[in-house]
């Protein structure tokens, strides 16, 4: 099985929201709501805790230029892999333990 969960955001608005009970992940892209929910909740998994509610945000990838060589104009045009976000609303009186799992700055 893959893993769904791939790390935290850290943002200014990801950690305003830790008051309110919403924790913002970074997952999979292909994964859907129901998987992200199976895989927080699963009682034989790292995070263990009951969702109330799942928001998912996917980003699209950004174009770059590479003008290594200069003599053609233009260069050639790369993209960045897709990411996907998920903003996970806790039934009160859940914590998401964030020392459990990796950490991945997104900035």
């Amino acid at each position: 099985m893959k893993r769904i969960v791939k790390g935290y955001v850290t943002t200014q608005k990801s950690s305003k929201q830790k008051s309110q009970n919403k924790f913002t992940l970074l997952v999979e892209p292909k994964a859907n709501k129901f998987e992200i929910k199976r895989a927080l909740e699963d009682p034989g998994g790292v995070f263990k805790v009951k969702v109330e509610k799942i928001r998912t945000i996917r980003q699209k990838s950004k174009k770059r230029n590479s003008t290594q060589i200069r003599r053609f104009p233009g260069g050639s045009v790369s993209s960045i892999r897709i990411t996907k976000k998920a903003i996970i609303t806790l039934v009160p009186g859940y914590q998401l333990d964030e020392g459990k799992e990796e950490k991945k700055r997104i900035n």
